[in-house]
């Protein structure tokens, strides 16, 4: 063991150092007497060395400049020095403090890009509430005295506008026929919706003609109306097949590559392969339509196949704010986004999955003692719920707006000042009167960016699908697969692009194995985490940046009134800590 003195050049966590005093520890256990930790070492870093002093003997002697910072160390953190190694340790806590900081960085920016997100929903409910509720009352006050003129044809209730719709392609601008294009039955059938996936997963020109969307709406509009009979859908397993899987996802948000890469990984939907979409399946990605279309041909070829919960994006409001609408309008027309807002209206808002597991896409009620006969008698055939003013539409708009929260009870929200957060009380409360074991909610991202989230002492579950949300967020999407008995596993992904997928499935064609497919899809995977960690943050700064700007101006008349008020001297600046 080495031996080390007052005044002796010693290296102390790769920094050149020298000991000032060696003192005895108070700790006389026989380990650290083995260990040689019976003493503790005093130090200083050097900061400097200069040779220019020499003694008597004509030889140099080193001046040390240390550091004022005196280091208290065991014998086994000091090692003797050696420049090299110093030198490589020194450049190893660089490189990892500047991955640190790179890291921190994308962090912090992600954080603060989810709380404006937050706000911005804030904003899009205050303006539904100041500025858009109040003209439309005021439009239909104009309307109903007479003072506004309207043709017979246009009424504010979509299935009224599409009734003069005819049904065949002489109402729409189609796109071009593609020889590609699946031909439409009658009857649609599995065999017509496996062709609509192979179409979405082969072809980069997926829109389909409008005649065939059309057809495809109010086929699935008629099958909701007469199937959907309230807000609460029921599913039992106990009478399926063995080898049944339920499949659960939360937000997809229009990210087509999450849905594709789901449906290639667990399998297409069918009798015992059932998938639940607990809604925000519109908005913020660029197809949401095709999705729409994918989960709603399969739906018609198989109806227990494919269970679909509302979410909050299934709203006309927001889908004018946040891009469905106009992804619509971009591939079809305004009568087929309003055929889509007919659909919403009659989605069904929770799942029961046997007594034991409720699925939701928000969360639960502020008012106490809510029941699951409450839940499924409310009145969901509404195109908008953003402002409730009555008991029913608050507990509806609770259901797909509400947030959990770590205290008890029922608190604030940053999305909007109708919006609230719920306990774990309220959790337990609801669990306990309904006799549901957990219940499995979306609506936003986990915290620590995985794909799922657990709240409520594992009582309630956040799942989200979206992964590499909008593409900036590098997130992981997941999804839960339930057995017939109601165990369960959690998978995580991050989807590759639709050039990859689409890609990795014509060469997937020629495999013969399934073996080998399925390590290509897990590489695929391992690459597309690794391209996402290279990313850098610059498109989530512009997006900071940018919404940050539209804050400003939107609030300019108030920070004008402050500033002004500090700069008491008229000179045109005020200090930075002003701001802060």
């Amino acid at each position: 063991m080495e031996k080390y003195n007052i005044d002796d050049i010693v290296m102390i966590y790769g920094r050149k150092s020298i000991i000032k005093d060696i003192k005895n520890s108070t700790s006389k256990t026989l380990e650290n007497k083995l260990n040689g930790e019976e003493k503790i070492y005093v130090a200083q870093y050097i900061l400097n060395v200069k040779n220019t002093d020499k003694n008597n003997n004509n030889e140099e002697i080193n001046n040390v400049v240390n550091d004022s910072l005196k280091i208290h160390c065991s014998h086994k953190s000091i090692k003797p020095y050696n420049e090299k190694e110093s030198a490589c340790i020194f450049i190893q806590k660089m490189f990892k403090g500047y991955q640190g900081r790179k890291e921190f960085h994308n962090f912090a920016c992600r954080i603060i890009w989810r709380k404006f997100e937050s706000l911005h929903e804030n904003i899009t409910l205050h303006n539904h509430e100041e500025i858009y509720k109040p003209l439309i009352k005021v439009i239909e006050e104009n309307i109903k005295n007479g003072t506004i003129p309207i043709s017979p044809k246009r009424s504010s209730k979509y299935s009224n506008q599409m009734s003069t719709i005819s049904s065949s392609s002489n109402g729409y601008s189609s796109c071009e026929e593609n020889s590609s294009v699946p031909k439409m039955k009658d009857k649609i059938d599995r065999e017509f919706a496996i062709e609509i996936f192979h179409y979405f997963l082969t072809t980069k020109t997926y829109v389909l003609p409008s005649h065939m969307v059309f057809n495809i709406l109010k086929k699935t509009l008629k099958m909701f109306d007469h199937n959907v009979k309230n807000s609460l859908i029921n599913l039992d397993l106990s009478n399926k097949p063995e080898d049944t899987k339920l499949i659960v996802l939360g937000d997809v948000h229009g990210q087509l590559n999450d849905v594709l890469w789901i449906f290639n990984r667990f399998g297409l939907p069918a009798s015992n392969n059932i998938y639940v979409f607990n809604g925000d399946i519109a908005d913020r990605g660029e197809n949401a339509t095709e999705i729409f279309l994918l989960l709603f041909v399969f739906k018609l070829a198989n109806y227990d196949s494919v269970i679909i919960n509302r979410g909050n994006h299934e709203c006309s409001y927001m889908n004018e704010v946040y891009g469905f609408r106009n992804e619509v309008l971009s591939k079809y027309d305004n009568n087929i986004f309003y055929l889509f807002q007919d659909i919403f209206e009659v989605l069904g808002l929770a799942l029961n999955i046997q007594n034991k597991i409720f699925v939701v896409h928000g969360g639960l009620s502020r008012y106490e003692n809510i029941t699951i006969d409450e839940i499924k008698n409310l009145e969901r055939r509404k195109h908008e719920i953003l402002n409730p003013d009555n008991y029913e539409d608050t507990i509806l708009f609770d259901l797909l707006w509400s947030d959990p929260q770590k205290n008890k009870g029922v608190g604030k929200n940053s999305r909007g000042s109708n919006c609230i957060t719920f306990g774990p009380d309220i959790t337990e409360a609801f669990l306990e009167k309904n006799n549901f074991d957990i219940i499995i909610r979306s609506h936003q991202v986990p915290k620590s960016l995985k794909g799922i989230e657990t709240h409520h002492e594992g009582k309630c579950i956040t799942l989200f699908s979206a992964s590499n949300y909008c593409n900036k967020i590098h997130n992981y999407g997941a999804v839960i697969i339930f057995n017939k008995n109601l165990t369960f596993e959690v998978q995580e992904y991050v989807s590759p692009s639709l050039d990859v997928i689409r890609e990795t499935f014509l060469e997937n064609q020629k495999l013969k194995e399934k073996f080998l497919q399925s390590c290509k899809l897990l590489e695929l995977e391992k690459n597309e985490q690794r391209k996402s960690k290279q990313i850098s943050s610059k498109c989530i700064m512009k997006d900071i940046t940018t919404f940050l700007s539209t804050l400003i101006c939107h609030n300019k008349h108030v920070l004008w009134n402050e500033l002004y008020k500090r700069d008491k001297e008229n000179t045109g600046i005020v200090h930075i800590n002003i701001w802060k």
